[in-house]
């Protein structure tokens, strides 16, 4: 009975410490500063889209604003090449925030690899922004295939073995991002990102804020396979591959693919800092005490977002 008794008192005591940890905490706003947000990706062949909108208080649960009287400025390798329009719908509907049609703006040239592009956005009420990335090389094409026979059974499904094998460039610092995804045979519009897993060295999701194995995309560098052929291990669940539907006159597989985006350091930074934010405020620590906020990545000159080239391939993986 006296161990029973020390036993809830030593409950008891790690309770009260508990909730004594719990603490509100009063953010300061008297010297907010509201900025320009700009979101931009672009890549080759394709005129830049960019969309401006303007950035809130912690504590305001307001719908966001956006920027729709600015003067935006596309400079190619230091040459003014074009000056942007505003636009009410995307011609990329991928785009960031495509679901709302405020605060875009499109240019009519044309984007190439091996060039350097910068942007100047100008308005009465906020300080000059600038932002400057590039289009980094594609690799060459991979090689993708599903390993013969190798099921695996992850939880309360069973996935197979997809390998994808590429060559990195030893000239160059690379950064990459991947995807899988399902597509409809019948609804060209039709796009299904699917999760998988990968349990590779070279993926920061191994960080101490991202140890879920599960993904719906995965980023990494080339610091650990520099000039090397990397392999990579995605496990996919075996119903996506297997998937079958009715194209009119026979039963045919809903095509898998594999996508490989080579991105630049800005946007890998922008990601993964976004990531462990997201990490963090949806409780993914598991006790973990994180003693700063993570503030998301951003290259943009008195501003906020991302401004940032990549070009991108996509191989079917279920032929």
């Amino acid at each position: 009975m006296k161990h029973l008794f020390n036993l809830y008192i030593i409950l008891f005591v790690l309770l009260f410490s508990a909730c004594s940890l719990k603490k509100d905490i009063d953010f300061d706003t008297s010297n907010y500063e509201q900025k320009v947000i700009v979101n931009g990706l672009f890549t080759i062949n394709e005129p830049l889209t960019i969309n401006l909108s303007l950035s809130r208080q912690i504590d305001t649960a307001s719908l966001p604003e956006y920027l729709d009287s600015a003067m935006v400025l596309l400079f190619e390798n230091e040459i003014l090449i074009d000056t942007l329009k505003k636009v009410e719908v995307p011609v990329n509907p991928n785009l960031i925030y495509a679901w709302n049609h405020k605060g875009y703006y499109q240019s009519n040239s044309i984007l190439h690899e091996n060039k350097n592009y910068k942007i100047t956005v100008t308005n009465k009420d906020y300080p000059l922004i600038t932002a400057k990335s590039y289009i980094p090389q594609l690799i060459d094409t991979p090689i993708v295939y599903i390993k013969d026979s190798a099921k695996y059974a992850i939880g309360s499904s069973f996935q197979e073995l997809v390998q994808l094998s590429f060559y990195d460039d030893a000239s160059t610092e690379n950064y990459y991002y991947i995807t899988v995804g399902q597509t409809d045979i019948s609804d060209s519009a039709f796009y299904n990102q699917l999760y998988f897993d990968c349990k590779d060295i070279s993926i920061p999701n191994s960080s101490p804020y991202l140890n879920n194995e599960t993904h719906g995309y995965i980023y990494f560098n080339d610091e650990l396979f520099n000039g090397q052929t990397k392999t990579l291990n995605l496990y996919v669940d075996d119903f996506y591959l297997n998937m079958k539907t009715w194209n009119g006159s026979e039963e045919v597989v809903e095509p898998v693919y594999v996508n490989i985006y080579c991105i630049t350091k800005d946007y890998y930074e922008y990601v993964k800092s976004a990531d462990e934010q997201q990490y963090i405020f949806w409780g993914g620590t598991n006790g973990i005490i994180v003693p700063d906020p993570i503030q998301v990545y951003s290259n943009i000159n008195n501003g906020l977002g991302i401004f940032s080239g990549y070009q991108s391939m996509r191989i079917l993986i279920n032929k």
